[in-house]
């Protein structure tokens, strides 16, 4: 009885096994991988590339990031409230911010629509942008 048993619980995990492996081989026929990037299914591939920087105004992002390296606590205040991009009172208290927006005058409609691509802000803050936008001047 007990051989039969163990016999029984043996042919049931091999079953269970085999079952498994033509499963994961039915899965894995379906969706592969390839080292390029690409996943090629059954209907057709996917194509993962780099996205590059072409089009991105990165002249514009090196320069506010060395603007924050200098000037960290105008950096800060800016990532707690966006909003002060558009602020004359706060750029004419920050000489070095006017003088920044001056030499660059993008940044400031810029960074008024995308302050996210500037600056590290509280969740709160950038839903708070996000569920009301930065209005220009």
């Amino acid at each position: 009885m007990r051989h039969l048993v163990t016999r029984s619980v043996s042919i049931i995990i091999a079953i269970a096994l085999i079952a498994g492996g033509v499963w994961l081989g039915t899965a894995m026929a379906q969706e592969e991988t390839s080292s390029a990037g690409v996943i090629h299914q059954a209907n057709g591939d996917i194509v993962f590339e780099n996205a590059g920087m072409s089009g991105l105004p990165s002249a514009r992002y090196q320069a506010f990031d060395q603007f924050a390296g200098e000037h960290p606590e105008i950096t800060t205040a800016l990532a707690r409230n966006p909003r002060l991009i558009e602020n004359d009172s706060f750029i004419n208290s920050h000489p070095a911010l006017a003088d920044f927006l001056r030499t660059y005058p993008d940044v400031a409609g810029d960074f008024a629509k995308n302050p996210g691509n500037y600056v590290d802000m509280p969740l709160a803050v950038a839903a708070s942008v996000k569920n009301n936008p930065i209005e220009p001047q």
